[in-house]
């Protein structure tokens, strides 16, 4: 039917708020059911008619939508409205549950498909998915604390693999993007962080990784000599999936931004660095000119300690986070687009 189809959005056109930014309240409203009353179903049904939505919006099959705006009078209002090519059914899977791609192979609904690695989204120009449609598949089993694993040939490091190297990389690459785009919200405040003008992509660094796993090993949160390298470290539960764990300790990084703002002008300030909940990790993840990653997982008596390691190094005072603009126009490299200038 033609409302599962569609998601609508009104509001007054009084709001003195440019166009772009009326559509982001749109897909924001449209986004908030999932957040007020959750998924019911643990495996990603769609059995609650009040995440229409959302669903439509998260819908595994969805590729292609089309969306218009609209000022209507009387009474004055804006209208704006989307429509989706695969619409959401009763009781059909939203999506199914696994990771987000890291490559080609990993896109397996549609034919053919590529991965975007920084989006982690699977990109196609197929119409429709294959029949019957074939999900990712589930993560392999967890594996015993800290052993030799198998899959690490980017690295000469083998407790870690190339599996979690490129979460982590493609994690920080997609949030990177997206704060160069200025789709990140600065803390509690109702406007965003500034587009950024010299975001670069970053690449996985062995040497910072062998770094980070040596200070992982000391199960401490003494703080480290990191000459010229900056750092983040996340301590939590015992983990045996070094990809679950490194997925938790990026997003806590990154969730400070949203609990804890900062200056428009992205100066890395003193009352900003000794301020309470400073949101420091998410700072250093977010710094323009820190190129270079290098993470490791190590499992300690009792929790599981995640340590990346950065270059350049952030979070140095009086400095900018990055510089504020539309994205790519400070780059000294080529534009790689999502917002990003490739790696020097």
């Amino acid at each position: 039917m033609l409302e599962r189809r569609c998601a609508g959005f009104v509001t007054p056109a009084t709001a003195a708020l440019p166009k772009a930014a009326q559509l982001q309240v749109a897909v924001e409203q449209w986004y908030q059911p999932v957040r007020r009353y959750g998924l019911s179903t643990g495996d990603n049904h769609f059995t609650d008619s009040r995440l229409q939505s959302f669903a439509n919006i998260a819908h595994y099959k969805t590729t292609a939508l089309g969306c218009h705006y609209a000022r209507c009078t009387p009474p004055d209002r804006v209208v704006i409205g989307c429509m989706y090519n695969n619409p959401i059914q009763p009781n059909a899977l939203i999506y199914p549950r696994g990771y987000p791609c890291v490559t080609d192979a990993d896109c397996t609904i549609f034919s053919p498909s590529t991965c975007n690695q920084v989006l982690q989204l699977c990109m196609t120009t197929a119409q429709n998915p294959i029949n019957p449609p074939n999900p990712p598949s589930p993560p392999n089993p967890p594996s015993p604390p800290n052993p030799p694993v198998q899959g690490s040939t980017m690295c000469q490091n083998t407790e870690m693999t190339d599996a979690v190297r490129k979460r982590v990389r493609a994690m920080h690459n997609w949030r990177r993007s997206q704060l160069a785009l200025g789709n990140i919200k600065n803390g509690l405040n109702n406007y965003n962080c500034p587009k950024a003008a010299n975001m670069y992509k970053m690449k996985y660094d062995c040497g910072l990784e062998r770094i980070a796993l040596d200070y992982a090993k000391q199960c401490t949160l003494r703080p480290s000599v990191a000459a010229n390298q900056g750092e983040n470290v996340h301590v939590g539960p015992l983990e045996t999936d070094q990809t679950r764990a490194i997925a938790t300790a990026v997003k806590a990084w990154w969730s400070q931004i949203f609990k804890n703002g900062l200056n428009q002008r992205m100066i890395f300030l003193q009352n900003l660095r000794d301020k309470p909940n400073a949101p420091i990790a998410f700072t250093q993840m977010a710094w323009a000119l820190s190129t270079r990653i290098g993470c490791a997982v190590v499992n300690c008596q009792s929790n599981t300690f995640t340590v990346c390691r950065y270059k350049q190094e952030g979070n140095i005072l009086n400095q900018q986070i990055y510089q504020v603009g539309e994205p790519c126009s400070a780059c000294t490299t080529p534009c790689l687009g999502e917002g990003l200038c490739a790696t020097p």
